[in-house]
């Protein structure tokens, strides 16, 4: 499951979200964690902020907001905070990134 989750650092680093939602799919199918499953609705918000469809955006952020707790929960509510505001997302930081990821393990 490591390498999955550094090529999804990776790729999330180097904004190809799609692509990291992509790496995550594989282990989702064979777990259905919902942990899992969040990190990849984070990547394909990005991917929604990138094609400036903040709506869906904000709606699949939304549906990890009862889940999120800690360091992760603090970054997912100010990405919906920047997204209400009429903002599109940021790239994630490396701090964001690995939040999200002890998070989700």
């Amino acid at each position: 499951m490591e390498e999955y989750w550094h090529a999804f650092r990776m790729a999330m680093l180097q904004c190809r979200y799609f692509e990291a939602h992509e790496i995550l799919e594989e282990p989702w199918r064979l777990s259905h964690d919902c942990k899992l499953q969040a990190a990849i609705w984070v990547a394909a918000a990005f991917v929604h902020s990138q094609r400036e469809n903040f709506s869906g955006a904000l709606r699949l952020l939304k549906r990890i907001e009862p889940l999120a707790h800690g360091p992760f929960a603090e970054d997912l509510n100010g990405w919906i905070r920047v997204i209400e505001n009429g903002g599109a997302l940021s790239p994630p930081s490396t701090a964001q990134i690995q939040h999200l990821e002890d998070w989700a393990r």
